[in-house]
Order: C-alpha cells, then structure tokens, then sequence
C-alpha cells in the first residue's frame, strides 16, 4: 500500500508539474510588446519627408526582435513639413493633397504610408496611430466676428476645390468655423484643461459650439454636436483607409472623456467586424500624465462615459515610470521594491475569453525624451526645460534594469527607439535603418523583449516574491522569475516560494551561467547580478529548454484591408497632388484614381468596388505604373475582381462609368492584400506613376494642360504616353512635342473619330501601338514615329494611310519601282518632292528643278511609301 500511495503521490507531483508549466487560467492574454518608432524631430536624410519609408525598411529588424506593435506619430496634414505631427490642420488629407505648399508630411506620402502599414503587417506587426484631437492649427483666413484668436476659419482643398481655389471657397471636409473652438456661446472660456488653447485653436466637443462663418464662401450649415460626429466620422474612415490597429490619444486631459469613449467604442465594434473593427483586443491608450489616482480616475470615467461598462481606455503608467526613473537615478542608493505599489490599479480588461492588458509601462518617451545634439547627431546635452518628467539616459548602466522591471510588472510594454537603437552613434541622419551596424540595438533590451514575449510573461498570473531596497522578485506563475536589483556593487540573491517544482531554470538573460532548482517544497533560490559595471542588473528564471521550442512570432494577420472613400469633398485634383479621390463624374466616362496597394508576388489581391446608387455599369480595373492593365470587372452592383500578383510592386486602381449617361456618385474602394516583409529600396521605388497617362479631367483636349494627365505629369521627351479606353475628350497637340513612346488601350476605329489630333508637330521617337481596334491620329500638323502598331496617321495634308492617296496631281512612274523613279508634277519646279515611310518619317527629300525629276530609291527597303510634294501625294510601291 505504502509502495503504491508513493507511486501515486509521485503522478500527482508530476501532473502538478505539468499543470506550472501552461497558463495559470484558460484565458488567452492580449499583451503587446510596442516601439514608439520615432523621437522628437524624426528625421534621415536618406528618407527626407518619407520617414514611414524608413519605417517600412526597419520592419524586418523589427519582426525579428519579436516587437508586436509600432506607435509612430501623427501623419496628417499638419502647418508643414517642420511639424513632428502634433499641429495638424487638415485630418482628412494623408499626404495626398497639395496643401502648405506641398504634398506630403514629414511621415511621407499617403502611399508611402500605406505601403508601410501594409508591410508592417505583413512582419505580424500591428501599427498604433496617434490621434490628435484637441486642437488644429495653420488656419489661412480668419473671421472678423471670431472671439479671442480669430485665426479659426479652416477650410480644405479637396478634389471638387483644390489649392487654387480661393481658401474660403474651399469645400474640403470638416470644415470648421470660429465657433468649434473655444471660446463660443455654448462654452464661452478659455480657462481649465478642456479650454486653453496651448497648442493652437482649441477644439469644443459642447453640443451648442456650432455655427456658420461670417465671411466663407463655402459655408455648410451645422447643427448640435457638429465636432463630436465630425470627429468620429473622422476616426472611423480614417481607420478603414489606413487599417492602423490601434490607438494612441494625444493630450487625453485636454479634452472630454465623453467624447474618447463615444470614438473608442465606435471603431472597436460599430465597424465592419470582419476586417476593420477593433474588438475587444484593440490597443487603446490615452495620454494622461498625472499621480497614480488621477490616471485611475481618467480610465475609470471613459469607462463609465456615456452609460459604458467597457475598461476600453488604457492609461500610460505615469507613476509607474517616475518611480523607475528615480531608481534609475539613485545610482544604486534607491529602494526597488517601491514599484510595486507605484503602478496603477487599473491595468487590464477581463472579457469572457481573453485578458486585455490596457496600461503602458514605459522608461522614456519623445515627452520625457529631449536631448540636444552634435552635427552627427550625438547627444551633447539635454532641453530639459521641454521634457515631461525628465529622461533616462540610454547609456545609463541601469536601462536594462528599468527594461525588466516595465516587462515584468502588468501591462503592455512600451520601448522607447532611442533605448533600442543607439542613435546616439554618429550618424543619426545618415543610417540606413535595415544596416545593423549603422543602427545597431542594445543587446539587452533586445534580450528583455525576447524573453517577455517567449516565455510569455502575461500569461501567468503576476506574484511578487520578494521585495526590499536592493532586491525585487516578480513572478509570472509557470512562466518566469524576474529578479531585479539596483545594487552595483554585489549580486543579489534571496530564497523564495514559487509555483515551479522539481524543475532546473535558468536565467534566459545571460547573467548568471549554471541552473538552479526549484524544489519539490517550491523553494528557489532567486539571483541576480549586480546593476552596471559588467551586470544587467536582471535575470529571468524559467525552465530549461531547447531553443528550438522558441517560435514566438508577432501574430498580427499578413494580410491589410483598406478601403478608400472616392467622393468630390475628398482627395485632390491638383496637379502637384497625388491625383487620387473624386467622385464619379456624372454624364462622363473620365476615369478617377482611387489609390495604389503594393503587393507581393505570387499573392491574391482581392478588390471591391461599392457604389452609392445601383444600377449603373461602373468599370474597375488594376494598373502597373507604366499604364497597363492587369485585370477588370465591371457590374451595376458591387463589383468584384481578384488578381494574383505578377510582380512585387505598386498597383493603381481605378475606377468609370461606362456610360456617359450615368450620374455622379460615391463610391467605396476596398482592396485586401499582402505586402512583401522586405523591401530594399523604398526611396527607390515610388509610387508615382511611369508614364503620361491621358485622363481628359481638365474638360478639354488640350494637350499641354496638366489638370488632362494622371498626377499632372504633362508628356515630355522620354515619356512614355498612355491614351486610355475611356473618357470624354480625347488629346490634341499644338506646337511642337516630342514623346519616347505611344500606347492607346483600344482605338476610335477610324478618322471620324480619333485618338489624337494634331495640329502641330509630333515626333515619337520610338514606338506607336494600339491593344485594341485601330487607333487613329489625324489634324493638319506633322508627325513621326519609329514604328507603327495597329495605328494610323491621318493627315488631311500629310497623308501617311495609303487609302488616303487615291486622288492625285503627281504622277510616279514605274509604279512598283526598284530602283529609281521619275516624279512628275504641275506645281513643280520650286518644290521639293519627299517620300515618307508609313510611320510618317521622311526618308528622301529632293528639291525639283522642273516639273520631272528623278529619284534614286535604290537604299529604301522593300514596302509602301508615300510620294508627297506641297499638298499633294501619291502611293509608291517599292520592289
């Protein structure tokens, strides 16, 4: 019997064992590991105004490192491109408007930007927007009946209005009037935290802040809660265009917590579930700088905002980080074990399913983060009269222990890229960020994200083990030990209970060589090296393994679903813009631009195509940038088409009607792909388009007028020209140009109507071709081309189309010829009698001296030609 209770005592220890080694509860926990992916005044040379390109190359090194998620800065409109993103003046334009003298923010481009969400994806990285919503700046009018700072009239160019445009007759939207900002008659203040207008015209969410412009001549009425549906209108299309992640919430004091809880909610759970809402899981966090209790406070009345029960707002752990900080700063004299109370109660979501951890630990911040620096951007100082709360330096000994103890408390955890990456490393702003040894990472917070995210810190129930001045220990029951201390003198070590049981760990940060036991009584002995002079000042205790039992990989879907809203008050027409958005037009077939997705080879793209009104035959297609087609549907309902990529690369789509009887409607534009983890070169590969593709938007035929070609690009001599098979007017030259080439998607099929008329002159240096029915090109001017492709050259006075040349005055003859022939003409002598082949290249020009004259044909080769002297012509057969 005796034998038997020990055998079985031994199958209970064991499954006991078994039992510490998976999560403490059956839940899944929603941790994330974020990099703050920018400091203060981001910038590198290689990448000027394109830093979402510089991004886009880092997220390889990214993936690796095991980083879950990237929060990178504000990337609308802002006063302009020496703006880091926190003064933004027109929400709705993503760098693709022609707006404070350019086209894009200091991120980049809106298809810079997309393409690098798309690629962060396709690493399994989420990307964290951040959301400025309490102020706007750089208003260009202001209203003379305005109270206090009248400069609060803003208006926004948009396809219908672009820059041009008279600034108050722009209809751009969410415009906005002196009475949105405080003060107004509803809140007539500028006092307390909501109010001050600190950073620039202050937002007032009142439902009474409403009203009309004195002196606009674009001037919507509003009505009650005009800001607050405007900005969750705003927050909701600005999800489904980007397919951002989650959500950082600049200056949250500032602000209602009514008005972050009725947004919150909105794109967690009142979007389309299946590829844009949020969900429980959704990061959320808002910046609240305040004491433990104002935090708690501020989480706890977004939660209860608006009759909600929903813990859907995070908090940065402010109290959290100071007390890390003064660790930090005690040089080894401070007490460790303080953080534990420091943090903040409110720190997760329980759902039925899944724990959600809401707070953010963190060490620094471009707040708390403002150093000066050298020409190669080393730190050669610090501002510290514009940091909140004081930074820590990078190369304190003591980072890697500040590191541990935000991994290992709850909450996400928030690395700062300065503490990441060595910046600080002579050249700042000439670095390719894939290089390692241009950008190379601090090894140990390298080693602190590997080991929270491997041996799944968050899954285990949080305990703390042991706590004095010199020596924390936190464990993550059936995870890991974390030891922590200060003390740079000595290793620390203590005995401790714990869940772990007849197993060896060991420390997974490399401190400490060797295993320690836990043992059958769940005692260990916990240690951990000394903080600086060669320690980290950590270790993490967990069970031995082999190291190919680590697979942890950022889980976020590969795939990224956008969807672009194509509508008049959106977008922009100017030439200098990227030429995307606008409404279909009504009674026309011009086509309009929606966007450019950059898949990879050997995916599926899927796109939809939603209009406003059914009913109406409306085409999508898919273009390459040199203006060919890759695929097409077309339908009166929804219409659908999916393509599996050809290449790696940027893809536009586009949208028409297909008759010009249809009206003018909205349209919604959803494309789901995936891009490539890698990409080499993105400064190299832009999304502008290769050639000179023919829209006739401008409403004319004039060849020169920029507002006629796709993103304005007017031919030049090494432009390849694409006349596409749709649209109202078709191209006429005047003057002289010359192109490299000429493409027409489907010709007009005769004279009567042509593709091109020319007037002038057209040189193409090389080829002329048509996919579809024979292209034709007309006028009284000249033309020339290397070769031709199913086009013909009509001219009423240059005939180079053989059936043109029946009616003559001169006369060839013999006719075939193979090697001279005599020319006869009435209008001769004082003419010159040219022959051109049928591309329209003259290839024999001599001067007649009477009425006959012979020419040596012997060079020409075999084929037709056209005899021609002053307007008069005649067909030559050459044997």
């Amino acid at each position: 019997m005796r034998k038997f209770s020990l055998y079985h005592a031994k199958g209970i220890l064991l499954f006991l064992a078994l039992l510490m080694s998976v999560p403490a509860m059956a839940w899944d926990a929603q941790k994330k590991v974020v990099l703050q992916a920018y400091w203060w005044d981001f910038w590198n040379g290689n990448f000027p105004n394109s830093y979402a390109n510089y991004l886009a190359e880092l997220a390889p090194r990214l993936h690796e490192m095991d980083i879950n998620a990237v929060w990178v800065p504000p990337f609308y409109k802002n006063t302009g491109t020496n703006s880091v993103g926190y003064a933004p003046f027109d929400h709705y334009d993503l760098g693709d408007k022609y707006q404070k003298g350019s086209v894009t923010t200091r991120f980049g481009t809106k298809d810079d930007v997309l393409r690098m969400i798309a690629v962060m994806h396709a690493n399994g990285i989420e990307v964290i927007a951040d959301v400025v919503l309490n102020h706007v700046n750089g208003a260009d009018a202001e209203d003379p009946m305005g109270r206090s700072n009248k400069w609060k009239t803003f208006r926004y160019a948009c396809y219908k209005t672009p820059d041009g445009t008279d600034y108050l007759a722009r209809e751009g939207r969410w415009p906005k009037n002196w009475q949105n900002f405080h003060p107004n008659d509803s809140h007539d203040t500028e006092e307390g935290n909501w109010c001050a207008g600190w950073w620039g015209p202050d937002i007032c969410y009142y439902e009474g802040a409403y009203g009309q412009s004195s002196n606009a001549t674009y001037n919507p009425e509003q009505g009650p809660n005009y800001m607050r549906d405007q900005a969750r209108d705003w927050i909701v299309w600005f999800k489904k265009q980007t397919a951002v992640d989650g959500f950082r919430w600049d200056a949250v004091k500032h602000f209602p917590e009514y008005v972050q809880q009725d947004l919150s909610w909105n794109v967690k759970y009142a979007m389309p579930g299946d590829w844009c809402a949020g969900g429980e899981a959704m990061f959320n966090v808002g910046e609240f700088l305040g004491s433990k209790s104002e935090v708690d406070g501020y989480t706890s009345t977004v939660t209860t905002s608006n009759g909600g029960n929903e813990f859907l707002m995070g908090g940065f752990d402010c109290p959290l980080r100071e007390s890390i900080k003064n660790i930090v700063d005690g040089g080894g004299y401070s007490n460790v074990s303080g953080v534990v109370t420091a943090q903040l109660d409110s720190r997760f979501a329980e759902y039925a399913e899944q724990r959600v951890h809401r707070s953010v630990n963190y060490v620094n911040s471009h707040d708390t983060f403002r150093p000066t620096f050298d020409d190669q951007g080393n730190y050669n100082g610090w501002d510290s009269g514009n940091e909140t709360g004081g930074h820590i330096d990078p190369f304190n000994e003591r980072l890697p222990m500040a590191y541990a103890i935000a991994a290992s408390l709850d909450g996400n955890l928030c690395v700062y890229i300065e503490d990441l990456f060595n910046l600080s490393n002579s050249n700042r702003w000439t670095h390719h960020p894939a290089n390692e040894e241009e950008l190379p990472a601090r090894d140990a917070i390298v080693n602190m994200i590997w080991c929270h995210q491997n041996l799944d810190f968050k899954y285990g129930d949080y305990k703390v083990r042991h706590q004095s001045e010199d020596l924390l220990v936190i464990e993550r029951s059936g995870r890991a030990i974390i030891a922590i201390t200060d003390n740079g003198a000595s290793d620390q070590e203590v005995w401790i209970d714990t869940d772990f049981r007849n197993q060896e760990l060991k420390d997974y940060a490399g401190g400490i060589s060797g295993t320690h036991t836990a043992y059958d009584d769940q005692r260990f002995l916990a240690s951990a090296p000394k903080a600086g002079n060669g320690g980290l000042g950590y270790a993490v205790w967990a069970p031995v393994r082999d190291d190919a039992s680590f697979t942890y990989q950022p889980y976020r879907n590969a795939v990224t679903t956008q969807e672009w809203e194509m509508a008049d008050d959106l977008g922009d027409s100017n030439c200098q813009s990227l030429g995307q958005g606008g409404a279909l037009p009504a009674n026309s077939t011009n086509q309009r631009l929606v966007g450019k997705i950059y898949p990879e080879e050997g995916t599926e793209v899927t796109v939809v195509m939603h209009p406003s009104e059914e009913g109406h035959e409306i085409k999508l297609a898919l273009y390459d940038l040199d203006g060919n087609l890759l695929s097409s549907a077309s339908g009166t309902k929804d219409v659908e088409l999916t393509w599996n990529a050809t290449y790696t690369g940027w893809v536009a789509m586009k949208i028409w009607n297909v008759s010009k009887n249809n009206p003018s409607q909205r349209a919604w534009v959803k494309a789901s792909y995936q891009a490539p983890k890698k990409i080499a070169d993105t400064m190299g590969d832009k999304a502008d388009t290769r050639a000179s593709i023919w829209t006739g938007n401008a409403g004319n035929s004039n060849w020169n007028d920029c507002k006629n070609w796709e993103q304005g690009k007017v031919p030049s001599s090494s432009s390849h020209v694409v006349i596409p098979d749709n649209g109202d007017f078709r191209p006429s030259v005047s003057g002289n140009v010359t192109i490299a080439s000429l493409k027409v998607e489907n010709g007009g099929g005769s004279s009567d109507n042509p593709d091109i008329t020319v007037n002038g002159t057209l040189n193409i240096q090389g080829k002329a071709e048509c996919d579809g029915t024979t292209a034709f090109i007309v006028g009284d001017g000249n033309i020339t081309a290397g070769s031709l492709d199913n086009v013909v050259i009509n001219f009423e006075e240059y005939p180079t189309s053989v059936d043109e040349c029946e009616a003559v005055t001169i006369s060839i003859y013999p006719n075939p010829a193979e090697n001279s022939i005599t020319v006869t003409s009435p209008f001769a002598p004082k003419e010159t009698v040219v022959v051109y082949d049928l591309a329209g290249r003259p290839v024999i020009e001599q001067y007649m001296d009477g009425t006959i004259e012979t020419l040596d044909i012997s060079a020409l080769t075999p084929g037709t030609y056209i005899v021609k002297t002053g307007k008069n012509s005649t067909k030559l057969i050459k044997l």
